[in-house]
């Protein structure tokens, strides 16, 4: 079954293409479908007795250095969401998303996104599940950057399983293909798959062991990156008012001898080809969760990264060698603090995060002030 969901939606390409290339109806379909869409799926809903949500979301976020390079070029980030969801039962759901961010200082850069699929969970006796979920992302930016455009099917099935009250096993699947239509050389399959087993401890403790193997490979000229990894994380709760958590992550990449140049462009700025193969090496982080007077959620974590670019040597910034010639390598470190409130039907959050990653490629030592604000209103 799942082969061949795979192949139905790798055919989804030609018609995809066949749609960007009428590009102002594809600029009708991101800008002003998805909203009528919505709304006549509300209307839908009212007439087949239909349970539904809809919420709207607003995200402002300031950085001081928006490419994470020396440069530090800041801006400040509006960003807007609408959610849409139908329920036919409790374990369905269809849902589309649709938000459009927009720079402040760096117009070029706003870009609109619409993500629309289905949800599909079944509980097992015992309180073991299996979930389901595919659809399809679409990210589009503004003409000058628009060779970043992509569109992104995926699917994920996930099996939950408690072997006893104590233990519970997860093993999950999912699977994107990510098309660049202007940039075809960086489009790509990615498959993932992992086993977590869950210990629950007495005092409220619970350890979690996962192991996973990654997949990503090139769908123009075959090249691949296979990645492993191994997770650990401990978590103890103090009551019900305070949880402390702590997790550290193993990966290891295997590259095609292709691969470092694809790398290496990624990372003049953010863009959609950096994803989680683009460094491989080990990472962790420590956290604190409070909940204080009114209902206000406290969050503070510091994380910790080691990063290898194995075949992607470091430069200094007139773009010559570093000598003696060595491989990039990173540590990046960051810590955020997050205050949060729920109502129901509405949450309001203000998070802050400091980043300071030091490279042996002076290009890429930086740091970064963000300051994020986010709030959204919730229709069920």
């Amino acid at each position: 079954m799942t082969i061949a969901i795979i192949t139905t939606i790798i055919q989804m390409e030609s018609t995809i293409i066949t749609m960007v290339n009428k590009r102002r109806k594809v600029k009708l379909f991101l800008g002003g479908f998805a909203p009528l869409l919505i709304f006549f799926l509300i209307g839908f809903s009212h007439v087949f007795s239909q349970d539904f949500s809809l919420g709207f979301s607003y995200n402002g976020m300031i950085s001081s250095n928006l490419f994470n390079n020396y440069e530090k070029i800041g801006d400040f980030i509006n960003r807007g969401w609408m959610d849409f969801s139908i329920y036919p039962s409790k374990e369905l759901e269809f849902y589309i998303s649709s938000g459009y961010s927009v720079f402040k200082e760096n117009s070029y850069l706003n870009f609109l996104t619409v993500e629309t699929g289905i949800d599909w969970i079944k509980y097992l006796k015992g309180r073991s599940m299996i979930h389901f979920n595919a659809g399809v992302d679409l990210q589009q930016f503004k003409v000058d950057y628009d060779y970043y455009n992509y569109y992104q099917p995926f699917l994920q099935g996930d099996f939950k399983y408690y072997m006893s009250d104590t233990v519970l096993l997860r093993t999950s699947y999912s699977f994107e293909y990510t098309k660049f239509v202007y940039f075809p050389a960086y489009s790509s399959q990615k498959h993932r798959l992992f086993l977590q087993l869950n210990k629950f401890l007495p005092f409220e403790m619970t350890i979690r062991g996962e192991a996973g193997t990654r997949l990503k490979r090139y769908t123009e000229d075959g090249s691949s990156i296979k990645q492993i990894y191994g997770r650990i994380r401990i978590s103890k709760g103090i009551g019900y008012r305070i949880g402390l958590a702590g997790q550290w992550t193993v990966k290891k990449n295997f590259v095609s001898e292709s691969i470092p140049g694809k790398i290496e462009e990624s990372f003049f700025f953010n863009t959609p080809f950096y994803d989680d193969f683009s460094w491989d090496g080990h990472w962790g982080f420590v956290q604190l969760k409070a909940i204080l007077p009114y209902e206000i959620e406290f969050t503070a974590r510091a994380s910790y990264y080691e990063r290898k670019f194995p075949g992607i040597l470091a430069l200094n910034l007139d773009g010559t060698n570093v000598e003696p010639l060595q491989n990039r390598r990173d540590t990046l470190k960051q810590l955020s603090i997050s205050l949060k409130r729920k109502w129901p039907g509405f949450n309001i959050s203000l998070t802050y995060l400091l980043r300071s990653n030091i490279s042996n490629d002076p290009y890429f030592t930086f740091s970064d002030h963000i300051l994020m604000f986010s709030t959204g209103i919730f229709l069920y």
